[in-house]
């Protein structure tokens, strides 16, 4: 059953409008009844169609795991989670509501193909997503998810990171050692999932989600997926106005060799924010050249006027004489 609109649900949430629909959950916005202020409400019921007992208490580790990793992060590029509640037995997780959508609206619209976004657009939203992903690194967190859907924008269009309820956390370290083989293989979503996710059992290292966000950047810059591509296209082979240095830097972040890739958010953020400092100099010193050549070319100009309008000043017999050329 899909709440409907003015709702009231935990006697404190009034429900807007369905935002968002999974495999068994629904989204919601809704209006918190004390603080007048939005919220994202996930919400997943224990009698929705083709949801199991297993499938149920499975959600509801995922759900506690984004509450208690939302409890312990407060930063500007992942999206706050603020409480989970259950009512008999349906599962509430209580989120900040971002205004602007996903990335996934942006790079394929409703109802149309995949397009690419301006470099610039997309850069900015690589930056900001490693800023939110370097913060999990350093807190041990691989996040196991990072994908066009799970990247949404606030209403001032700063770029968040979502959906910590896939993430391995530091203490999965010693489960997966002792489980060996028999350790579930890492979830996730093909077409973004590195290659040790997708095939190995063993705790995930960053680069891991680096490979992810290469997959993502790669699809913002060229409306393609590199996973649906030969192994090692170059995106500039696709989109010619792609800086060089990004080129290069998207294929060493999806590298299928873990230890090709930077090693975790921070050091992808300083690669990206010194190489489009570097990319930034550059462009304004060959600014400054052209500028520069304009005006020795202007001078030349005003040179070379200046010294036809003193030769017309000469007396005639003192003008230079210039011959015809006979034909």
């Amino acid at each position: 059953m899909t709440y409907q609109p003015d709702h009231i649900l935990l006697n404190k949430y009034r429900i807007e409008a369905l935002i968002g629909r999974g495999a068994f959950g629904e989204v919601y916005r809704a209006a918190h009844l004390e603080l007048q202020t939005p919220r994202a409400l996930k919400v997943l019921r224990k009698d929705a169609p083709g949801l199991g007992s297993a499938e149920f208490g499975d959600y509801e580790e995922r759900f506690t795991l984004e509450a208690q990793l939302g409890d312990q992060i407060n930063h500007p590029n992942i999206v706050r989670v603020y409480d989970f509640e259950r009512a008999d037995d349906t599962l509430i997780l209580v989120m900040e509501y971002c205004a602007g959508g996903s990335l996934l609206e942006r790079i394929k619209p409703e109802g149309m193909s995949r397009k690419a976004l301006p470099v610039a657009e997309a850069l900015k939203i690589g930056l900001e997503v490693a800023q939110g992903l370097a913060e999990l690194h350093q807190m041990g967190v691989i996040h196991r998810d990072i994908k066009p859907s799970n990247i949404l924008f606030d209403q001032k269009g700063r770029a968040r990171l979502a959906d910590l309820g896939l993430a391995q956390a530091p203490e999965d370290l010693t489960g997966r050692e002792l489980l060996g083989s028999l350790a579930k293989l890492h979830p996730g979503t093909p077409g973004y999932m590195s290659p040790e996710q997708e095939n190995q059992r063993g705790y995930l290292r960053p680069p891991s989600d680096i490979y992810a966000l290469g997959c993502v950047l790669f699809e913002a810059l060229t409306g393609r997926n590199p996973q649906e591509l030969r192994p090692g296209t170059a995106p500039i082979s696709l989109r010619p106005d792609i800086p060089g240095w990004l080129d290069e830097l998207l294929l060493r972040m999806l590298q299928e060799q873990p230890k090709l890739r930077p090693w975790d958010a921070g050091e992808l953020l300083q690669l990206l924010q010194g190489e489009r400092e570097e990319a930034r100099r550059e462009a304004e010193a060959q600014e400054r050249r052209r500028k520069e050549a304009e005006e020795q070319a202007r001078l030349a100009v005003c040179r070379r006027n200046k010294n036809i309008t003193n030769e017309n000043s000469l007396p005639k017999q003192n003008r230079p004489v210039i011959l015809a050329k006979k034909v």
